[in-house]
């Protein structure tokens, strides 16, 4: 058996374990793994539907509850972890019949060099190739000069 055939297998074994380790440990502490869970709060009877795009930062970030209460807003929003304007962008269709639209971006939101975990679920294969194309250009252009 060649040498590099052994690396490989080596590789293909640490992936393996390594893996089934994770899982099972995300099973066992029960960690949600799924993406777009949907959420709403504010008051019931609110005129005003809004819709709110922003990562798990922004989810997790602001009391969307005080700041509902006040704007007498329904707001609901999709929780997608580590998200950026990307895959915030789809799931803007789902929330045709509100009103307002609340973007909470940070710095991090901006970084389109990461990806979430979630995104290949969420934006089309072909938009996706397209982003890491124009952001490999854009870290090669970046490089050289």
């Amino acid at each position: 058996m060649g040498r590099r055939l052994q690396v490989a297998m080596i590789i293909c074994a640490v992936v393996v374990v390594t893996s089934i380790i994770s899982h099972g440990i995300i099973r066992w502490l029960r960690i949600e793994t799924t993406f777009g869970g949907y959420w709403v709060t504010g008051p019931g009877d609110a005129k005003l539907h809004a819709f709110m795009a922003g990562s798990s930062l922004a989810g997790d970030g602001l009391s969307w509850t005080k700041i509902g209460v006040p704007l007498n807003a329904r707001i609901g929003g999709w929780a997608v972890a580590g998200s950026s304007p990307v895959e915030w962008e789809r799931f803007q269709g789902r929330a045709s019949v509100d009103k307002l639209t609340i973007l909470v971006v940070s710095a991090y939101d901006l970084n389109e060099y990461f990806l979430c975990d979630f995104r290949a679920q969420v934006v089309p294969l072909g938009q996706t190739i397209s982003d890491l194309w124009q952001s490999a250009k854009t870290g090669l252009s970046a490089s050289a000069s």
